[in-house]
């Protein structure tokens, strides 16, 4: 499934800003494991979704 990269943004602003990954994950409808992988990818500096990077 891709998510929108708004979506990504709010997510990990709402674990930033102190929210637990398992609440992130039930308000924002997406898994940990993925949620995870924002993070590193946001350290990375590649937040984008992998569709709009093949474009």
């Amino acid at each position: 499934m891709v998510y929108s990269h708004d979506l990504r943004k709010k997510a990990l602003n709402y674990i930033e800003n102190g929210g637990s990954m398992v609440t992130a994950s039930e308000v924002f409808g997406v898994k940990v494991r993925t949620l995870t992988n924002w993070i590193k990818r946001k350290k990375q500096g590649d937040l984008a979704p992998m569709l709009e990077k093949a474009l």
